[in-house]
């Protein structure tokens, strides 16, 4: 099992902004949110694929599959 050491900065990671606005975007006139809440959410999941990073192991699959995984399971537990 290879983890990953290097620094990963999702702010910095284009693929992580990309789908973090996106859903952030998806979420903006339902369940109550709105235009104002949206770079919350974005931020939100920012930290969350940060504290999730830790985990990640390259040997096991591409970094964009498991930060799409990490997003799509906090979006449903964030919206529970």
């Amino acid at each position: 099992m290879t983890k990953t050491t290097t620094d990963f900065n999702p702010y910095e990671d284009p693929f992580t902004r990309r789908l973090a606005k996106r859903k952030a975007r998806q979420l903006v006139g339902k369940y109550g949110f709105t235009e104002f809440d949206k770079e919350d959410i974005e931020q939100d999941i920012y930290l969350h694929v940060l504290q999730r990073w830790s985990s990640y192991d390259r040997d096991e699959g591409h970094h964009h599959k498991f930060i799409t995984a990490v997003i799509e399971r906090y979006i449903v537990n964030f919206l529970r």
